[in-house]
């Protein structure tokens, strides 16, 4: 395709980015991930 996204001259293929930035920890992260997972299976 060409169209690079270029980033301290890394190039991605992709412009999603992702990021932790939101939780305090990995820990608060993998909690929000568990907890979203029961609700998605009703639990």
């Amino acid at each position: 395709m060409g169209d690079f996204l270029i980033i301290a001259d890394k190039n991605f293929d992709s412009r999603l980015i992702l990021g932790t930035g939101k939780y305090r920890s990995m820990e608060d992260m993998n909690a929000a991930f568990e907890a979203a997972g029961r609700a998605e299976r009703g639990g």
